[in-house]
Order: structure tokens, then sequence, then C-alpha cells
């Protein structure tokens, strides 16, 4: 769902960040991510149900982590930026802003959790320098 984003990284990941808050909002804060409650709930007890958790997180991850890559060699990001790194520690604070938002019955968390992703790939933009759009293409 993230590469058929239009916008740029930080854009992309407000979206996600603000469609979980709003789903949280609508459940009253009762849902979460189906996989993420799976994997508390039967991780320690069900070794396939963990793996095939697992290789969904990993796809999800991989997902982001292709996406922010195709910035990182456009040019949007500096020199040392970790699209593998950063995609997994992103999704790592949604999933526990998720778990905050259940246990407190409130949807700040997110919220919380979507400022401080903002501001990391804000701050890991690469300044003064132009895109190369064409790195931006997706085959």
């Amino acid at each position: 769902r993230v590469a058929r984003q239009s916008c740029d990284p930080v854009g992309a990941v407000q979206r996600i960040f603000e469609e979980a808050g709003g789903l949280m909002r609508q459940s009253h804060c009762s849902g979460g991510c189906f996989f993420g409650n799976l994997a508390q709930e039967t991780s320690d007890r069900d070794e396939t149900i963990r793996q095939k958790v697992a290789e969904h997180l990993q796809a999800w991850t991989a997902e982001l982590a292709a996406f922010l890559e195709r910035w990182r060699r456009a040019g949007y990001f500096r020199d040392g930026f970790q699209p593998q790194v950063a995609a997994q520690a992103i999704l790592s604070l949604l999933e526990g802003a998720l778990l905050f938002s259940k246990a407190s019955k409130s949807p700040d968390p997110v919220e919380s959790a979507k400022h401080l992703a903002v501001a990391y790939l804000e701050a890991t933009r690469a300044m003064g320098a132009g895109l190369r759009r064409d790195a931006l293409e997706t085959t």
C-alpha cells in the first residue's frame, strides 16, 4: 500500500499514521493491528502462526523500505540513510503506538508517534539537492 502513495516519504508516513489513528478513534481504541494482536496472543504458543505473522511484518517492512529506497536513490535523503532500518523503526513505532492506544483508550499515542516518525524523516532529508525524478519510477 505504501508503494502506491503518490506523495513524498514524509507525506506517505504521515498518512499511514493518520489512517491508523483514524481507525483507533473509530473503534474507540479497541482494535489495533490484527497482526500485532495475533503476535502478542499466540507467538509463544504457536510457532506456525508466529512465522506467518513474522512473514507479514517482514513483507510490510520490505514494502516501506523499497519505497524509501526509491526516494534515497532520487536524492531525497542524506548520505548514510538506511531505508531498511528506517522502515523497521517506523513500523515498530506504529505498532507500539497502537498498543499504547489500546491500553490507554486514547488515540494520542498514535499522534505522538506520527510526529516522531515525521521528525526523523525530516531530519534525514538532504538539503539543497535536486531530486532525480527518474529514480522514483517503479518498474
